[in-house]
């Protein structure tokens, strides 16, 4: 194949989840032209990732839908819609192709616009995605090995700081907007600390438990993380130093970005999160995870989503208190 054209217009998460099927088209056609078209929130990483020889982000206005038209017009050897959404799916019809595949978890999508597609792939969420993915390879005579499921992010981070070395296993916590109830989605459950919980579970990882221990915010920030930065020592724009009983440290990150993620959870032992972009790229590192979940609807589309997260132990979201002794329980 000389040109492959992929569409995922979403999340970072959502572009991970498919990175099995991509590292597997770039394994197999190692000199075809593989490109992909981005949204806002996943385009600057999918840029930096090095995966594709050409990344486009898809335009809010008219003209600038019809240049980027015009880009990918010319015909190609391979199209994959893998995200699924209208958008994707008019520039995938129009654009000349000897195969096109289509993934899609709606049922209007498959009435009315499967037609337009060499194979359609109907995301049941009672099965693993990663199964949809193998099944679409298959139709290339593609097989899936164990390298395919590692992300090899060669993005350099910014933290200038090197991490002393640690005798113990590191937890990396992702702390983040998830974990707080004014930042995140009200219908799931709360599972917010008090500032006193949170330091009573720090000390019994870093005391009891015998992790060293990281924590990271996230895109918004909260009062918690917010504390423990201010009772802590800078050593530079993105790392603090926070003292714990004898003498302990533990260590904070402050307005990291996904690829200074990606490093610390490299670098970690386990990973502690709620489900998201963290729980796949500590997939894609092969990492012990910890991935906290929404106990309701959202668990049928983490299992499905989370076929081939081999080390991952879910959590359903509830109270602090009792799922931190869970969480405790599992170190």
């Amino acid at each position: 194949m000389k040109e492959i054209l992929i569409f995922r217009t979403d999340r970072i998460g959502d572009l991970l989840l498919y990175l099995p099927l991509i590292n597997c088209l770039k394994r197999n056609y190692p000199s075809s032209i593989i490109s992909i078209v981005c949204s806002e929130k996943n385009y600057s990483y999918t840029r930096d990732l090095q995966l594709f020889n050409k990344a486009y982000l898809y335009p809010k206005s008219f003209i600038q839908k019809i240049i980027l038209f015009i880009k990918l017009f010319s015909k190609k050897d391979l199209i994959m819609t893998l995200d699924g959404k209208k958008r994707s799916i008019y520039f995938s019809i129009f654009i000349h192709s000897k195969l096109k595949i289509l993934f899609s978890p709606s049922l209007f999508i498959k009435k009315f616009f499967s037609i337009f597609f060499n194979y359609f792939f109907y995301i049941d969420y009672n099965q693993s995605i990663i199964s949809y993915q193998k099944e679409a390879l298959k139709l290339l005579k593609l097989t899936l090995i164990e390298e395919d499921y590692l992300l090899k992010d060669r993005i350099a981070n910014k933290l200038n700081y090197k991490m002393p070395v640690s005798k113990n296993p590191i937890l990396f916590f992702n702390f983040d907007e998830k974990w707080i109830w004014d930042n995140y989605i009200k219908t799931f459950e709360n599972i917010e600390p008090s500032y006193e919980e949170l330091i009573y579970f720090i000390e019994e990882v870093v005391n009891k438990k015998k992790y060293t221990l990281w924590i990271s915010d996230g895109l918004i920030r909260n009062t918690l993380f917010d504390r423990l930065i201010s009772e802590s020592h800078k050593i530079n724009e993105f790392v603090y130093e926070k003292i714990i009983d004898d003498d302990i440290k533990i260590y904070l990150f402050r307005k990291i970005d996904i690829h200074d993620l990606n490093h610390l959870i490299s670098c970690s032992s386990l990973i502690l999160t709620c489900h998201g972009a963290p729980s796949h790229l500590a997939a894609c590192n092969s990492k012990k995870t910890i991935d906290i979940i929404d106990g309701n609807e959202g668990l049928l589309i983490h299992k499905s989503c989370s076929g081939h997260f081999k080390k991952t132990t879910s959590l359903p979201r509830e109270n602090f208190a009792k799922l931190s002794k869970k969480i405790l329980n599992l170190l």
